[in-house]
């Protein structure tokens, strides 16, 4: 699995474990200039995955 997260190496220390072993770092602008996003992490019962999932479903009948 791939992922990304908009981690600050000042946070690094304390998120050790919870990623991994291995990490790349990048800067945010190089990211975002080779189309790279953050991983958003959101609850299945929320209103935002509610409507997500419903502006998915009215693009994807056009």
């Amino acid at each position: 699995m791939v992922s990304f997260s908009d981690l600050r190496l000042s946070e690094l220390k304390d998120n050790i474990g919870t990623y991994g072993k291995f990490g790349i770092g990048m800067t945010k602008e190089w990211a975002i200039n080779k189309g790279l996003n953050p991983v958003m992490y959101a609850s299945k019962e929320s209103l935002f995955t509610e409507k997500f999932i419903s502006g998915i479903e009215d693009f994807s009948n056009l």
